[in-house]
């Protein structure tokens, strides 16, 4: 693993600590309501993650095309 790669995933790490102790926090309060607005605050942040991420996707067989999705198929069997 590179030294980049070792960074990025300490980043991820420490968000989800974060994360976590402010979960945590709203729960020992009992505020759900601020929790509910920690959460309507990065409303539209993960949309990139539900979106595909080719917009065209092909059968590896056939050549036909599949439509938008995060993968082509290998075999006609997969689409058919």
């Amino acid at each position: 693993m590179s030294e980049i790669d070792e960074r990025a995933d300490a980043l991820y790490d420490s968000a989800y600590i974060a994360g976590m102790k402010a979960g945590w926090n709203f729960a020992v309060d009992n505020d759900s309501a601020g929790m509910q607005a920690a959460i309507a605050a990065r409303d539209g942040y993960l949309k990139v993650l539900a979106q595909p991420r080719f917009p065209q996707t092909y059968c590896s067989q056939c050549g036909r095309e599949l439509g938008p999705g995060n993968e082509g198929v290998s075999s006609c069997g997969d689409h058919k």
